[in-house]
């Protein structure tokens, strides 16, 4: 049984996600990661 990951951290300047994420993420969510990965 495969575990599949709902839940990303955003915060603190640091994300979990990053652009390449989108299928995971969605557009709003890969374009968020990647915003806060650049502070």
């Amino acid at each position: 049984m495969a575990k599949d990951k709902y839940v990303y951290f955003f915060g603190g300047g640091k994300a979990e996600g990053e652009a390449g994420m989108k299928n995971s993420l969605g557009g709003k969510g890969a374009n968020l990661a990647e915003m806060t990965n650049l502070g």
